[in-house]
């Protein structure tokens, strides 16, 4: 049984955690669409299919923290759609 790869999945993942809970750590911060980009412009990376659906309930008026009650997904879960939809410049 190898464990090399496991362990480095393990360490991405943390570092990724780490990075996007920080960013989304307010959780009564409004999430909102960034109407000054262009959407055409900008793309989802593959498999963001979670990200689509946290996209129906933004509406500039949810909080971090409502987005992630009204989500039946782990917070981890939001957190990461959310922080797709950032780097695709969406929100």
């Amino acid at each position: 049984f190898v464990v090399g790869p496991l362990l480095f999945e393990s360490l991405r993942k943390l570092d990724e955690w780490s990075r996007h809970s920080e960013t989304f750590s307010d959780g009564g911060a409004v999430v909102e669409f960034d109407d000054s980009s262009d959407r055409e412009q900008h793309a989802l990376p593959p498999g963001s299919s979670d990200a689509l659906e946290i996209m129906e309930v933004i509406d500039g008026r949810r909080t971090i923290a409502m987005i992630r009650r009204k989500s039946p997904w782990s917070e981890q879960r939001v957190v990461r759609s959310l922080a797709a939809l950032l780097e695709a410049g969406l929100i």
